[in-house]
């Protein structure tokens, strides 16, 4: 946050704090302000006096709420930021599945007995029994590859799905595969329409507890104000972001609320289907070194999982579970981010 006179250098405008940035208590998260200002200026945060001497000044101040102002005076000069607490933060990790469509479309040409005799469902309630593993498998209403819709998907499994809804959920990506980018560039106010479609059909043959608000929209970018808006009251708490603030990560955050449209914004960390399982093994390493980041988000999309794909991975499970157990080993547990603060429930307590 800066101007001539007043620079805000921590916290970041929107970072969302937890036990390492401070000093966490029951009443509150103590964190230091830091910035720069002219010499020889006091500086007033929250009501708080610190004296700039040498160009750089800090104060000490207590987060009481979840959502905290940040009033930074010099003068006639002031700047105002917003601070969220992420309250008893723990670490925890998020798993999600892009584009899915080819596992629905396989169950209903096959006519299983169960959704678990698809390999692919199989494979991710395999996953959940070793580790917990929640996943949210963000899916299309049309498959682009063959002859399906979600309308076609039969309600006879409503049981078994709602049975294993505290694990396993179902979100809305995008009417189909194609085209790329369909909320930024070719029908943004579309999204409203092709949601409500996909709503319904899960609801229909999943029940009310299998379908949530996604936390990724095909493509990240979702350029019209009212499809954001329609997002957010539908339940939408976070999204991720296909570019993060650089300034935002050398702050030490990888949370940061807009005021602009009331969301949590975070990057995807990795896609397994975009990294090999030594790179994994790195990447994993790199992102829990930051002791400061009790989040993590990992992706992958469905459709690397099935032979007859063009781009077929034959690791892609490996890949996969390489992710789960090393975030697993290194103490992160498994929430779904639609739910509280990035599955921290205690944090939007009262």
């Amino acid at each position: 946050m800066k101007n001539a006179k007043v620079t805000i250098e921590f916290p970041y405008d929107g970072a969302v704090l937890n036990r390492h940035h401070g000093d966490e208590t029951a009443r509150g998260l103590k964190i230091t302000v830091k910035g720069k200002a002219a010499p020889d200026t006091e500086i007033d945060i929250n009501g708080i006096k610190a004296f700039c001497a040498d160009g750089s000044f800090d104060a000490n101040i207590e987060l009481k709420e979840r959502f905290n102002t940040l009033k930074v005076s010099s003068g006639q000069e002031q700047r105002i930021i917003s601070v969220i607490w992420d309250k008893n933060s723990f670490k925890r990790y998020n798993f999600f599945i892009d584009d899915n469509i080819f596992f629905l479309t396989e169950i209903y040409k096959k006519c299983y007995a169960s959704i678990f005799e698809s390999f692919y469902l199989a494979k991710l309630k395999e996953f959940n029994t070793r580790y917990g593993t929640k996943f949210v498998l963000n899916i299309f209403f049309r498959n682009d590859h063959e002859p399906f819709e979600l309308s076609q998907f039969p309600d006879k499994y409503k049981a078994e799905w709602e049975a294993n809804a505290d694990w396993l959920k179902l979100a809305f990506h995008a009417f189909s595969e194609f085209p790329a980018r369909p909320y930024s560039e070719h029908f943004p106010e579309k999204l409203p329409e092709h949601y409500e479609l996909v709503k319904e059909q899960v609801i229909r043959f999943a029940g009310e507890r299998t379908f949530c608000p996604p936390t990724i929209i095909h493509y990240y970018e979702v350029s019209s104000p009212a499809s954001l808006k329609y997002l957010k009251d539908n339940g939408a708490a976070a999204l991720a972001a296909r570019i993060f603030p650089e300034a935002a990560e050398k702050a030490l955050t990888n949370i940061i609320y807009e005021r602009e449209n009331d969301l949590f914004r975070m990057p995807s960390d990795f896609f397994c289907n975009l990294c090999t399982v030594e790179q994994i093994k790195d990447l994993v390493g790199k992102l829990t070194s930051k002791t400061w980041k009790d989040t993590i988000d990992i992706g992958t999309h469905e459709q690397y999982c099935y032979p007859f794909y063009a781009n077929y991975i034959p690791d892609h499970f490996e890949r996969m579970e390489t992710a789960i157990r090393l975030v697993t080993e290194k103490g992160y547990k498994p929430v779904f981010f639609h739910e509280g603060l990035l599955g921290n429930l205690e944090a939007v307590q009262k």
